[in-house]
């Protein structure tokens, strides 16, 4: 192309015209410029897309984390024993039977034995469903975060796509422009040529 510049620059006596004009002349520099631009915005897209990315993840771990924790009690049995409350509660009603037993002289009975027995059989009947039911929601809570994570990535990959292929439309609609301008220079440049072919006979 610079060659063919420099050919028909002769042939209107422009001889000065060199490389450096012949690039603003065909567009390459502001070609250039407008791809620059759209690599530096394109970079600049997908790494707020990844902070953002980064900080969801950040945001969503200990949801996920717990929810696995308590997935992993409903499927081994061993939720409620883990469940806090459960125990809790369980300490302070056998504490209240000792207690009340001691004061009547019969701490360490057989009584004794029997009667805590006996509550923590009914306390655990009793609350199993309830220890299941909070387990369970935890689970789900980390359902959440794993399906909400899921989504985020999603999102993430199609910022990506999306700034890619605006990237490449931008560098394609450079390419075109400067070949516009390449045809339109170079037929102005013919037409002057002939002209002053014309003109010299």
């Amino acid at each position: 192309m610079g060659s063919a510049i420099s050919t028909a620059a002769s042939a209107v006596g422009l001889s000065s015209v060199a490389d450096g004009a012949g690039e603003f002349l065909t567009g390459r520099r502001a070609k250039q410029r407008a791809v620059d631009a759209a690599q530096n915005a394109t970079n600049a897209a997908n790494a707020a897309s990844e902070q953002a990315w980064q900080r969801q993840q950040q945001e969503m771990e200990p949801w996920k984390a717990a929810g696995l924790k308590a997935l992993s009690g409903l499927q081994d049995g061993s939720f409620y024993q883990k469940d806090p409350g459960y125990q809790f509660r369980l300490d302070e009603g056998n504490n209240s039977i000792n207690a009340a037993l001691a004061q009547r002289g019969l701490g360490n009975s057989g009584l004794a034995l029997k009667e805590l027995t006996r509550y923590g059989q009914n306390y655990a009947s009793n609350d199993y469903q309830n220890a299941f039911n909070r387990t369970n929601q935890i689970a789900n809570y980390g359902n959440q975060a794993s399906m909400a994570l899921g989504n985020f990535a999603g999102g993430h990959a199609t910022n990506l796509s999306n700034n890619a292929i605006g990237y490449g439309n931008a560098s394609a609609a450079a390419d075109i422009g400067q070949a516009n301008r390449n045809v339109q220079m170079l037929t102005g440049l013919a037409g002057a040529g002939a002209m002053a072919y014309g003109a010299g006979k």
